[in-house]
């Protein structure tokens, strides 16, 4: 009765100890779990940065076709072009006849101006910009990639490129 007891207190003991989980199954689940989570964070920290550059070049595009239909709609109807200067990236013309003072678009720098006012904001900024006319027609052509973007990542980024050829209807 007694030997009994006993294999039964032994058996107990052995299905308590197996209960718990030795040191080597413990190191090895914290290693899987690290690597698995390490993978994630990856892969979240990766999707975050695709996503933002698919942003900020929505973005670009969009201010770049807003500076070049601004352009166009009011070149394609000047009354007059009164100076067009190659060197100087700009162009003077009376945009229509209701217009008392003639219009100056520029490249300036970094971004494209109406006169005083800018085309594009301060959120991106223009490259290669030249305005270029002949006869009765006026080439504009300019490069457009968000301000700061080369310190955005370690990839080099590439301008999103702009260019139209309008022709005057006076």
């Amino acid at each position: 009765l007694e030997a009994l007891v006993l294999i039964k207190l032994l058996f107990l003991l052995i299905i308590k100890m197996k209960k718990a989980f030795t040191l080597i199954e413990l190191m090895v689940t914290f290693a899987l779990m690290t690597v698995m989570l390490t993978s994630v964070g990856l892969l979240l920290a990766s999707s975050l940065r695709t996503s933002k550059k698919g942003l900020l070049a929505a973005q670009a595009k969009s201010e770049g076709q807003y500076a070049v239909d601004v352009m166009s709609n009011m070149l394609r109807y000047a009354v007059e072009i009164t100076s067009c200067a190659p060197m100087s990236n700009s162009i003077t013309f009376k945009p229509r006849s209701t217009y008392i003072d003639p219009v100056i678009f520029r490249c300036a720098g970094d971004y494209i101006a109406s006169d005083s006012a800018r085309l594009t904001s301060t959120k991106v900024e223009i490259s290669s910009c030249s305005i270029i006319c002949t006869d009765n027609k006026v080439a504009i052509s300019f490069g457009i990639q968000q301000a700061g973007s080369s310190t955005l990542t370690s990839e080099t980024v590439t301008p999103i490129l702009f260019d139209t050829q309008i022709t005057l209807r006076n």
